[in-house]
This record gives C-alpha cells, sequence and structure tokens, in this order.
C-alpha cells in the first residue's frame, strides 16, 4: 500500500495515502509519509492560488494602465486643450484692440488662463512621475504629496514624519513612494478616518515604513480575495520584487500597513 501510494504521489495525485496498519516503524513511515504529502498539497494550493492571484493582478494592472491613460486623455483634452483654446481665441480677439486699459485687461486674462493651464500640466506629470523624487530624494517627494494629499483630503489630518539618514537606492525609492501613496489613498476613501500616520525609516540595512489609520477597519484577506483589490495586490507585488514583505494589520480602530526592504 505505501509503494502503491508513492506510486500515484509520482504521477500527481496528491490526494493519496497510506494506510496505518500497525503501531511499528512501517506505521510511523507511514504516517510520516502522508504528512508529507499533506504538506506538499497545502503547498502546491498556495503556489495555485498564488498564480491564479498574479493571473488577475496583471489583468486589473493592465485595465487600470487603460484607465489611467482615459483619465489623463479626459483631463489634457477638458482642462488643458479648453484653456489653450481659450488663449488662442483671447490672442485673437487681443490683436482686433485698439485701446491701452482693454489690452491690459486682457493680458492680465491670458495670463491668467496661462498660468492656471501651466499648473494643471505639472499637476499631471507629478502624478505620472514626481521629478521631486528622482531630484531631491523619497523624503521631500512625501512631503510634497503630503501637502497635495491634505488638500485633496482636508477632513483626514496627515502626520508624517520620515527618517532616512542618506538616499535610499532607485528602485526603493519608488517602490516605497508607489506603496505608501497607495495605502494612503486607501485610508482617506474607505477608511473613515480622521487622522493619518505615516513614519519612514532606515536602519539595520532595512527601510521600513508604516500607514496607520484610526477608522473603522476592514478585513485584510477578504479584501485580497476581491477581485477588484489591485491596490493591496500591486504593494505587495512591489516590496516582493525586491525581497521584501508587506503586512496589513486591522481592528475596528483602525488598520496599519508596514513594509520593509532590505537596501
Amino acid at each position: 500500500e505505501l509503494v502503491s501510494a508513492t506510486q500515484r504521489v509520482r504521477q500527481g495525485d496528491l490526494s493519496a495515502r497510506a494506510p496505518h496498519w500497525a503501531d511499528d516503524e512501517i506505521g510511523a513511515l507511514a504516517d510520516a509519509f502522508n504528512q508529507m504529502v499533506a504538506d506538499l498539497e497545502t503547498s502546491q494550493q498556495a503556489v495555485a492560488e498564488k498564480e491564479a492571484a498574479r493571473s488577475r493582478l496583471l489583468a486589473q494592472l493592465i485595465n487600470a494602465q487603460e484607465e489611467e491613460r482615459r483619465r489623463i486623455a479626459r483631463n489634457l483634452h477638458d482642462s488643458v486643450g479648453q484653456s489653450l483654446t481659450s488663449l488662442m481665441v483671447g490672442l485673437k480677439f487681443l490683436r482686433q484692440l485698439n485701446d491701452r486699459r482693454a489690452i491690459a485687461d486682457k493680458s492680465t486674462e491670458l495670463r491668467h488662463i496661462a498660468d492656471e493651464t501651466l499648473d494643471e500640466v505639472r499637476l499631471l506629470s507629478r502624478q505620472l512621475r514626481p521629478s521631486v523624487l528622482d531630484d531631491l530624494g523619497l523624503a521631500a517627494a512625501l512631503e510634497r504629496y503630503a501637502a497635495e494629499f491634505t488638500g485633496l483630503y482636508p477632513n483626514l489630518t496627515v502626520d508624517l514624519h520620515c527618517h532616512l539618514p542618506q538616499r535610499l537606492p532607485p528602485p526603493v525609492e519608488t517602490s516605497l513612494y508607489r506603496i505608501l501613496q497607495e495605502a494612503m489613498t486607501n485610508a482617506a476613501r474607505h477608511s473613515h478616518a480622521k487622522t493619518l500616520s505615516v513614519l519612514l525609516t532606515a536602519r539595520n540595512n532595512h527601510a521600513q515604513a508604516i500607514v496607520e489609520d484610526d477608522g473603522i477597519g476592514f478585513d485584510p484577506e477578504k479584501a485580497r480575495r476581491a477581485e477588484n483589490s489591485v491596490g493591496l495586490h500591486s504593494m505587495a507585488e512591489r516590496a516582493e520584487l525586491l525581497g521584501g514583505a508587506l503586512k496589513i494589520e486591522s481592528s475596528a480602530k483602525g488598520a496599519s500597513v508596514y513594509v520593509e526592504i532590505p537596501l
């Protein structure tokens, strides 16, 4: 029976089990064999679930990328495009004016439109890839993002603390920036929190970050299994690709996201 079960496992049948005939060495061997097959089956199921999650994540990332492109196209058309059209019309009208006061007033109006358009383009650029992240580093980029974040969510107080003695490697800075950005956005949209705390440190050759809120909490495992959980999977993938790990804890008093990446 043990030989038969071994052959079935070799053929890929992980449901095979050896009977425990007696309390002797053969019985102990059968028990050990059964435990090994059970562990192998559990491991195989975990791998299959992870691969399925990766496939869903890839599809969701592609959809998210296309949605982001559509959002940018809409912003360019509806906001920047209309502003540039207004500038063109205003400049044509300006050429027809003879009164110096009217020319000055129209020039001021067009300058205001140009300033607003430039701000909109800069905002789009920062959303795609903040230049301050490349120029000044992660701490400065997070401070800029926190300021913009407070403007978007004025009812949520952000407490940001960055303790980085030096610049981190570029891949680590990019991944941590995107992870913290996603964690903060999730908290603002879903947690009903009033306070959001963000801590970033580097010590013992590891970069560590914590995002905590005082919201209503959620079920992390249920959220991961949901098909629309692209954000949570993306955060975990970014950390794992750099040899790090991401952990989420939650209760009725709030949620915490922990991430650690080796340097």
